[in-house]
């Protein structure tokens, strides 16, 4: 988006590298605090460290948006949302560590680490296909199940890299290694609950006032630094009660270990993760995490940390599971280098577009979501947009032309300031799925093009099979094209019209 964004884009990617593998090694780092807090107290470790992490996002928020956490209004609107199902979900997270150290009571701290590190992204691939939720992993292909083959083989190996073989595994009553075990899976599973937290961060930054906002990536870290804090209070006065009352012994390495991790290895790598993912969508980061295990059993070796195992079948059993991770990683969730565009036969030339002007097909807008006057965020510039989609939807299709004049100039789309044409998109695609609902995004293929010298978003919209409508607070409405107009027909016309267009 400047004189060379190639070389900007280039720079914006090493910037993120370098935050993930500072937030990796911190990372790596959990299991040396959790075998030196002593596994004897989990649920007071959780506490100390639920108090660390919040106490960390504080300071974050302190440097990074003091104006904003004494604003009443903010505040006001972050009140509102608490009382979510997401947010509920999102509180189970954070109880993670309390299982992972009780694990360690049964298991050796090195196999905890490979399974807390490396499980989870395969257990979402499961529950996805069990609640049919993502849709990008629905397609399950033979690269896929040979994949998860692979990883549980790395499992056994691990988990027999203590039983002392494979045929110790299966005999006898293993039942405290068992405990050990589920522990931990649990743990991982409830790990990947934090994935809630970034929705309720997005959906948070898309509700607050114009004037409020930074920019989306600023606002959106604020949003999931806020709900960190709020629910790390909330949580830590409930572990610490269980601890109580399973009568753990409360020590003072406990509790400043436990502190100083989720300063340190839980607060510091989830803000630079996260900023990373804000910076670019254009590298596949995320798959740095996966060396976390590799560094993890480092580092435990280094300090003599790991107990009586099979040390060739634990390494053997790591490499396996982390491949696998990495192999799912990249078959389903790997965002794309671009967005999809229309099939072949169906390309639009968004100069011709441009050069044959506005009609019933076809529609300018100068910004997503920046008023031009004002030069901020507007919701207003977003409702526009959608209400255009929503026109061409319930019409004969048509394409909205983003980053053009009402006059055919073309301006670029570099004054909405997103980070990449991938956030463009993304942002793009949560604005039709708060507005016209998930369905919609499916009939409107997203490209970009340049234009005399600069970048246009062309939003292709196919004629829908039924009805779109637009959420205009608790209202929905429906929206037409009328020549090149997009027109709200009123409820007895919209029934009229709706009976004869979609036959209902």
């Amino acid at each position: 988006m400047t004189s060379n964004p190639n070389q900007t884009q280039r720079n914006r990617n090493k910037m993120a590298a370098t935050l993930m593998f500072v937030a990796v090694l911190c990372f790596a780092l959990i299991p040396l605090f959790v075998a030196w807090g002593g596994s004897q107290s989990p649920f007071i470790f959780n506490t100390a460290l639920a108090i660390g992490e919040a106490t960390g996002c504080v300071v974050f928020l302190m440097i990074a948006h003091h104006k904003l956490i004494l604003n009443k209004s903010v505040w006001k609107l972050v009140r509102l949302r608490v009382f979510s199902w997401m947010m509920l979900l999102w509180a189970l997270a954070f109880g993670d560590l309390s299982f992972y150290v009780w694990s360690t009571q049964f298991i050796d701290v090195s196999i905890a680490a490979i399974l807390f590190a490396t499980w989870p992204i395969l257990l979402v691939f499961l529950t996805s296909r069990l609640f049919k939720f993502e849709q990008r992993y629905q397609k399950v292909t033979w690269r896929s199940a040979f994949l998860f083959v692979i990883a549980f083989v790395g499992v056994a190996a691990v988990i027999a890299s203590q039983a002392g073989g494979l045929r110790e595994l299966f005999s006898g009553l293993w039942t405290d290694f068992a405990l050990g075990i589920v522990l931990i899976l649990a743990s991982a599973v409830i790990t990947s609950f934090a994935a809630f937290g970034f929705k309720w961060g997005v959906d948070l930054a898309n509700e607050l006032p114009n004037h409020h906002r930074l920019s989306n990536e600023s606002m959106e870290l604020f949003g999931v630094m806020a709900g960190t804090v709020i629910l790390a209070l909330c949580v830590s006065p409930i572990t610490a009660g269980i601890g109580f009352a399973r009568g753990e012994p409360i020590v003072s390495q406990t509790l400043i270990y436990g502190f100083v991790a989720g300063v340190v290895v839980v607060a510091l790598p989830g803000i630079l993760w996260r900023k990373a993912n804000l910076i670019t969508h254009s590298l596949n980061i995320n798959v740095m995490v996966y060396i976390t295990p590799v560094l993890s059993l480092g580092l435990l070796f280094a300090f003599s940390l790991v107990g009586d195992v099979n040390i060739m079948l634990l390494i053997f059993g790591a490499v396996l599971i982390v491949i696998a991770n990495v192999g799912v990683y990249f078959e389903f969730d790997a965002p794309p280098q671009r967005q999809p565009v229309a099939a072949p036969d169906s390309v639009v030339d968004a100069n011709a577009l441009i050069a044959a002007g506005e009609s019933d097909r076809v529609e300018f807008k100068s910004t997503l979501r920046t008023n031009l006057h004002t030069n901020r965020r507007d919701r207003a510039m977003e409702s526009a947009v959608t209400k255009t989609l929503a026109a061409f939807l319930n019409s004969d299709g048509g394409a909205l032309v983003i980053g053009v004049a009402d006059d055919g100039a073309p301006v670029g789309i570099a004054v909405d300031g997103f980070a990449t044409e991938d956030r463009m998109s993304l942002h793009l695609r949560n604005i039709v799925n708060r507005d016209m609902g998930p369905l919609a995004m499916a009939h409107i293929r997203l490209s970009y093009e340049d234009c005399e010298g600069v970048r246009v978003m062309v939003a292709q919209c196919e004629r829908s099979e039924r009805p779109v409508y637009v959420k205009e607070g608790n209202a929905e409405k429906f929206y037409i094209r009328t020549g090149p107009s997009t027109t709200e027909l009123v409820t007895s016309a919209a029934v009229d019209y709706i009976r004869t267009r979609f036959g209902s």
